[in-house]
């Protein structure tokens, strides 16, 4: 499902009036969790299930990807916001899995939880 399914108040949608596809310059949290995130090799790496944001800067720091069948069991993994990229053509989020050290067809042990990066993100720049 891509952000702009979730986004009732047509707060992200593109302002450009050349009729091209752009990115919107803000997205509510509501619209992008939930979303399916992609490699960059077009393959399904997962969902987003949490945006987190750091206190003291008030940026984006990371957003938790589910990993798995959360009915058989689901990995949940911290990804920083600065390694997601938006791919306007398809409406999507892209995250650069060889950067995070992620295989995007890796299997996951059911129930595990992990982060992908040690820091907590570098947040939205």
């Amino acid at each position: 499902m891509d952000y702009t399914e979730r986004d009732v108040y047509g707060i992200c949608r593109p302002r450009g009036k050349s009729g091209a596809v752009t990115a919107p310059e803000l997205v509510g949290a509501d619209a992008l969790i939930g979303s399916d995130i992609y490699s960059q090799q077009n393959e399904l790496v997962g969902v987003i299930k949490e945006i987190m944001l750091d206190r003291q800067s008030g940026r984006v720091a990371h957003a938790v990807l589910s990993i798995g069948n959360p009915d058989i069991g689901e990995t949940l993994f911290n990804a920083p916001w600065r390694a997601f990229m938006f791919d306007a053509a398809r409406k999507r989020w892209v995250l650069n899995v060889e950067q995070m050290g992620l295989e995007s067809k890796q299997k996951p042990s059911p129930g595990a939880s992990q982060a992908i990066d040690g820091d907590s993100g570098g947040g939205y720049d």
